[in-house]
This record gives C-alpha cells, structure tokens and sequence, in this order.
C-alpha cells in the first residue's frame, strides 16, 4: 500500500473501512466454515467489493497506477481458473473456491505467492488438528504419532479458516503493493 501519508484524508477512509470489512468478511467465512462448512456467496462478494473500492480509491488518488490494478485481477483470475479445476476433482470446495481469489485481488500479484503458501501452511496445521480431534493418538513405543481411527466424514476440511489466516495477513501487510 502506498504511504499513508501520500493518501488524501477521503482514500484513506476509503481504504480503512475496505480493509475493515474485507477482515470482517474473512473472519465470518472461518466461523461460517467452521460451524457449517459452508462460506455464503456474500462473503467472497464483500472482499471482491472491498477492494474494488479501495482500488478505485487509490486509483483515483493517483497512486497506483490503474495497470497495476489489472495485473492484480488477471491473476486473481487465474488463480481462480486454477482452483476451479480443484474444485472440479473434488479437492476444494465451492466457497473456498471463490473466496481464495478475492483475497488474492488483495494480495496483488507481488504478494499472491505468499498469501497462497501461508494458507497452505494454515491449511496444513488445521488438517493436522482436525485429524488429532477426529481421532489420531499416540502409539507407545512406536515412536511417533500415527493415525490410528478417523470417524466418518473425514475429509471434510474448514478451508475457511485457513484462508482466513492468510487473508488477515494480507490485510495486515497492506494492500496495493
């Protein structure tokens, strides 16, 4: 993101409550998925939102130049291109699928990278929770954990949550390079 400084007062606004909202959103996409594993359509829709108004507003101001606002898009669409064939075999669901490519709208395509490696990262330590909560325990002297019983229904996954942890890093690192 620009230098707040470099921003007059009304994007500055602009830009806080965007941030605000998109935060909000992502944290009612991980209580969502969490309770029902299920993220509503109007969560990805308030991120995407957000940021075209934060976009729009620093655009306007003239500090970042509306070319990079493209670039950012045409790689939030190709992730989304890539995850839809995901979805399609089976290993994401649909939520996660529209909710990763509005936060890499936020991350921008300097940043797309390691958004989707610290939620893949996020990703992995929820797996390995949720596999200890569904019934992985220690084996004596087996040295190590093992994964002896997983009830039924375990590969259902709260994604949200972990994408969730990289947008909220995102967001806190500043948006707009």
């Amino acid at each position: 993101m620009p230098p707040l400084a470099d921003l007059p007062v009304w994007a500055l606004v602009v830009v806080a409550l965007a941030q605000g909202t998109a935060a909000a959103a992502l944290l009612v996409a991980a209580w969502s998925d969490l309770k029902a594993f299920l993220i509503p359509n109007r969560v990805p829709a308030a991120v995407a939102l957000a940021w075209l108004l934060a976009g729009l507003s620093v655009g306007l101001a003239g500090l970042v130049p509306v070319a990079t606002l493209a670039l950012d898009l045409a790689v939030a669409m190709g992730v989304f291109a890539v995850l839809v064939g995901l979805y399609l075999t089976g290993a994401l669901g649909g939520g996660d699928v529209k909710l990763i490519p509005t936060v890499a709208l936020w991350a921008g395509a300097d940043g797309v990278l390691v958004f989707l490696m610290l939620t893949a990262l996020a990703g992995g330590v929820l797996a390995l929770a949720v596999l200890l909560a569904r019934g992985a325990a220690r084996l004596p002297g087996l040295g190590g954990w093992r994964v002896i019983r997983v009830t039924a229904g375990c590969q259902r996954l709260p994604y949200g949550v972990a994408i969730a942890v990289g947008g909220l890093w995102v967001l806190g690192r500043g948006a707009f390079g």
